[in-house]
């Protein structure tokens, strides 16, 4: 859907290849850091076997479920723009 919306529609307007895709990177890089720092840190916590594994499974279960549905709105929650602006 992004895509279709950043890139394709753009050049199927006539818009510069290369204007699209910069623009795509423009509004989809800030993005892309922040679930990648996200992951970075949610790995930190051990996903492997073991006994950190035991311990962040055992926190997770205490915590409220409003406050992780409302954590995970940031990820879930985003909506693709219709149009960036200057292409």
């Amino acid at each position: 859907m992004c895509v279709g919306r950043l890139i394709a529609a753009p050049i199927g307007h006539g818009g510069d290849p290369a204007g699209a895709l910069a623009a795509f990177d423009r509004v989809r890089r800030p993005r892309c850091r922040f679930l990648a720092r996200q992951a970075v840190r949610i790995a930190r916590y051990g996903f492997g076997p073991g006994p950190r594994q035991a311990v962040r499974n055992a926190l997770v279960r205490l915590v409220p479920a409003n406050l992780a549905v409302s954590a995970g709105t940031r990820v879930t929650g985003w909506t693709p723009p219709d149009a960036v602006p200057g292409v």
